[in-house]
């Protein structure tokens, strides 16, 4: 009887496992962890990145964003900024190159551990196609980057 109740548990308690990962990809995708201002993405031209307070783990520190495959093949964008608890993260981003960037945003924490939030994909273009503006005042270009655990610093 005893395997019985156990199996029945380990059951449900993979039911839930299941139905609590579709409801997190699902929140992610309407609650973007990294944003990008804009919606068209020019070369040359300067974008915000956000990632917003609510998403960056306690005890982080200090922080700045990358673009490149991987946050450790990736091109610093600006400098390591402090960060005050409840202050989101930002930065001003303007690509030089055409093609698909890989944003990401590495937050620092006392001990040398470290965070890593993204990748957020953005195409960057030559030129706006007609009718669109490579502008930056609108938000959008949100995506539904996902941090990674914490990893050792580098």
């Amino acid at each position: 009887m005893k395997k019985f109740q156990v199996a029945r548990v380990s059951l449900c308690a993979a039911a839930v496992a299941v139905i609590a990962a579709s409801t997190t990809s699902a929140a992610a995708a309407d609650d973007p962890f990294l944003i990008v201002s804009g919606t068209v993405h020019c070369v040359d031209n300067t974008y915000t990145l956000t990632v917003p307070a609510k998403k960056i783990q306690s005890g982080t520190s200090s922080y700045y964003f990358l673009d490149g495959a991987s946050p450790t093949e990736a091109t610093r964008i600006g400098s390591e900024q402090p960060l005050q608890p409840g202050q989101d993260a930002t930065a001003d981003w303007t690509p030089t190159t055409s093609g698909t960037h890989r944003l990401w945003m590495r937050g620092n924490q006392s001990g040398g551990a470290a965070i890593v939030i993204g990748p957020q994909a953005v195409e960057v273009v030559d030129t706006a196609p007609a009718g669109a503006d490579c502008a930056a005042d609108s938000t959008g270009g949100a995506g539904n980057g996902s941090p990674i655990g914490s990893i050792s610093a580098g």
